[in-house]
C-alpha cells in the first residue's frame, strides 16, 4: 500500500487512515492509528516517548508457534532432568496442539493483542470447554508470553490486561460422597473385572493414573499399606504409556488399606495370572497395564454413584 508523507513520522495511506513511524533500536516501527491527524500526532508522540524510555520492543517477526516450540523444548529438558513432571508436559502439549496453536500459531508475537486473547477465550467457550480447561490452556500461554517479554519480543503480557468478565470463572462444585451402603450396592452391581479397581479408587482416593501405574511390589498386603510412588503416563503415537514419577514430591505417600479392601485385593492377586512384584495390579489378560479409557469410564461411574453398564 502506497503512503504519502504528511509530516515527520506521519504518513497517510490510500485508505484514508494515518500511520505513524518511530525508530526503535535502529529499526522503523509502524502503527496504523485511524483517519484523524490529531490522533496520529498524539500516537506518534506517545510511541516516541516509549521508544526513548525503552518501553517499546523493536520490530520482530517471531511467531507464537516458533517461540512455543522453543519453550516446550526447554520444558522437555527440565522433565528429562527430573525437575518437572511428565504429566505436566503432556498437559501443556495438549493445550498447545488443541487450543492455542490453531488460533495463535501463525501470528507474530508483537501482533497478539488483548483482544486476540479475549477472542481465544470466547472461542474456547463456544467449543463447550469447561472453565477449568480454559484456565489450564492459559497457563502455557502465559508462560510463552513471559519468555517473549524476557527476550524483548514484546513489552507487556497481553493476558494481564484482560477484564475480569473475559477470564474463565471457576466454580467449585460439591463432591458427592457415597455412604457405606451405597458403596456396597455399587460394587455389587459392577462388573467383576472392574470391581477391584473401583473398590481401590473408592477406599483409597487414588487418582486414575496412580491406580493404573500401581504394581504388586507397592502393595504391601501384610502390612496393609499402598505405597504411591509412580503413575501411568498417557499413551502417544510415538511413545507408549509407561510408569513415570509423580507430579510433585508431596504426592508420594502411603495409604492404609482398610480390611475389606485388603481382603478383596488378596482375592484379586490369587485369581490373577500376573502377580509378580513387577506386574501391574490392574492389568489386562496379557499382563499389560489396564486400558485407560475403560478404567476411566468405570471410575466415572463410581463417582456418579451408578453401576458400570454391562
Amino acid at each position: 500500500m502506497k503512503r504519502t508523507r504528511v509530516e515527520r513520522g506521519i504518513y497517510r495511506q490510500q485508505n484514508g487512515c494515518y500511520g505513524v513511524y518511530v525508530m526503535v533500536a535502529g529499526k522503523p516501527c509502524f502503527k496504523a492509528v485511524g483517519p484523524k491527524l490529531a490522533e496520529a500526532r498524539r500516537q506518534r508522540q506517545r510511541l516516541s516517548a516509549k521508544a526513548q524510555t525503552g518501553q517499546l520492543a523493536p520490530p520482530d517477526r517471531t511467531t507464537f508457534a516458533e517461540l512455543a516450540e522453543t519453550w516446550i523444548a526447554g520444558f522437555e529438558a527440565q522433565v528429562e532432568a527430573g525437575e518437572r513432571g511428565e504429566r505436566t508436559l503432556e498437559n501443556y502439549r495438549y493445550h498447545l496442539d488443541k487450543n492455542l496453536l490453531p488460533t495463535l500459531g501463525r501470528k507474530r508475537l508483537q501482533e497478539i493483542s488483548v483482544d486476540d486473547c479475549a477472542r481465544l477465550i470466547a472461542e474456547l467457550r463456544r467449543r463447550g470447554l469447561a472453565a477449568k480447561t480454559i484456565t489450564g490452556a492459559l497457563v502455557p500461554l502465559g508462560r510463552i508470553f513471559a519468555l517473549a517479554l524476557r527476550r524483548g519480543y514484546i513489552n507487556e503480557i497481553p493476558l494481564r490486561r484482560l477484564e475480569a468478565s473475559e477470564r474463565p470463572r471457576l466454580q467449585r462444585r460439591e463432591q458427592r460422597v457415597l455412604n457405606h451402603d451405597q458403596i456396597g450396592r455399587l460394587l455389587a452391581a459392577s462388573l467383576p473385572a472392574y470391581r477391584p479397581l473401583l473398590a481401590t479408587a473408592l477406599y483409597s482416593g487414588m487418582r486414575l493414573s496412580e491406580l493404573l501405574g500401581l504394581t504388586w511390589a507397592e502393595l504391601d498386603l501384610g502390612e496393609g499399606l499402598i505405597q504411591v510412588r509412580y503413575q501411568l503416563s498417557r499413551a502417544r503415537k510415538d511413545k507408549p504409556a509407561r510408569r513415570v514419577r509423580l507430579k510433585t514430591a508431596a504426592a508420594v505417600r502411603e495409604i492404609p488399606l482398610l480390611p475389606q479392601l485388603g481382603a478383596l485385593l488378596k482375592q484379586h492377586k490369587l485369581a490373577s495370572p500376573h502377580s509378580r512384584d513387577s506386574d501391574y495390579v490392574f492389568s489386562t489378560a496379557l499382563g499389560t497395564r489396564g486400558p485407560q479409557r475403560r478404567a476411566a469410564r468405570a471410575r466415572a461411574c463410581g463417582r456418579r454413584g451408578r453401576p458400570q453398564p454391562g
